[in-house]
């Protein structure tokens, strides 16, 4: 994956700070995520979860538990769904994490 050009990644920064974009930071924010940065991520969590069944080995840990807001805010009120169900892995992982009594 290539990084984003400087160009482009100041446009961003410059939407980010304009008024008229106040209350859409995060929607922003989340487009740049999913075009450069979730795929890379998507990618390390495939990796990791095609040889362990939670992130940082075979045991549930802060590790995951650090990412069930944002995940969960990415999949509810996001509708982004396809970013945790395109791998059987990544699936799995976040079905059995995301349906702790706890959580």
């Amino acid at each position: 994956m290539q990084p984003l050009p400087l160009r482009a990644a100041q446009d961003l920064v410059r939407f980010l700070h304009q008024p008229i974009y106040r209350n859409q930071r995060f929607k922003l924010w989340l487009s740049y995520f999913e075009i450069y940065g979730g795929l890379a991520i998507l990618l390390a969590y495939f990796l990791r979860l095609s040889k362990n069944k939670y992130l940082a080995g075979d045991f549930f840990s802060l590790a995951d538990l650090s990412d069930l807001p944002f995940t969960q805010y990415l999949v509810g009120q996001m509708g982004k769904e396809y970013m945790t169900t395109n791998s059987k892995h990544v699936s799995a992982w976040w079905d059995d994490i995301s349906s702790r009594p706890s959580w």
